[in-house]
């Protein structure tokens, strides 16, 4: 430990990045401290990577047994239970969290913190950082705060009860249409879910003429046509302008597209 200090490093961020530096650093006779204030695992483990894939798997056999004649398979009715489902992806995200928990708790080295960090400022050499109701010496500071939703500027938003990547796992109404704005390789996964779910699905793709703008546009129109087959429908527009309530529902505004006006369920 250098002299003075509390600990060598301080990491700020509990996520795939941060867990792993802070044993590889303790691994090194540093003495290492890392900030969480709320899950460990970051945004793959709790409602990304691990938690949507599980999900998919479900509606990949949802997929597949619809199509179980192909196969010389009869089945006479598949039926979705679409709060079992997410309640599956939660417990995927549970017990990876659960894993992660375990491991640091009663560490000596790394030291867990469950706690918000704010920088105070530089100090000796090295950073104050108050972490909770502790105030902290340490010598250095790794910055590891991962990601959050970013929401789209919509006119209305704030007015309707909308999914986004934090909340999807806790929304156990299935759609009955639900309009997708974005049309990114997550975007798509997500229209995927849904449409083998057994909701209908618009996939509003804005300031570009194909999907996945950073992919090769032959590729992109692959996936679109894949999607379409499903029944997933594409309108492409200039950008997303309003939303408001709508009865039991909502309607989303466009610029720039045919039709101006999407009525659905779910947004």
């Amino acid at each position: 430990m250098q002299n003075g200090t509390d600990y060598d490093v301080l990491i700020v961020g509990g996520g795939q990045a941060g867990i792993p530096l802070a044993y590889k650093l303790a691994g090194g006779d540093r003495t290492v401290a890392l900030a969480e204030r709320k899950y460990l695992g970051g945004s793959c483990v709790n409602f990304g990577c691990s938690p949507t894939k599980a999900a998919i798997a479900s509606a990949k056999v949802a997929f597949q047994a619809r199509r179980a004649a192909e196969y010389g398979i009869e089945i006479p009715e598949v039926r979705v239970d679409f709060p079992a489902v997410l309640r599956r992806a939660r417990g995927v995200a549970e017990t990876k969290r659960v894993g992660l928990d375990k491991g640091l708790e009663g560490s000596e080295n790394p030291v867990l913190i469950r706690d918000h960090a704010r920088l105070e400022g530089r100090e000796d050499g090295g950073f104050r950082v108050q972490v909770g109701d502790r105030s902290l010496l340490v010598g250095q500071v790794v910055l590891n705060t991962g990601t959050r939703t970013l929401i789209p500027p919509i006119d209305g938003l704030d007015e309707v009860d909308y999914i986004d990547a934090g909340n999807w796992m806790n929304r156990e109404d299935l759609p009955g249409h639900l309009v997708l704005v974005g049309g990114s390789y997550i975007g798509l996964e997500m229209a995927q879910f849904y449409r083998r779910m057994g909701s209908d699905v618009t996939v509003v793709v804005g300031s570009s003429d194909h999907v996945t703008p950073g992919e090769d546009e032959d590729v992109a129109e692959a996936m679109r046509g894949l999607l379409a087959e499903e029944g997933v429908e594409f309108v492409f527009c200039e950008r997303a302008q309003g939303v408001a309530p709508d009865g039991d529902g909502l309607t989303l505004t466009l610029d720039g597209a045919d039709p101006a006006e999407i009525r659905a369920t779910h947004l």
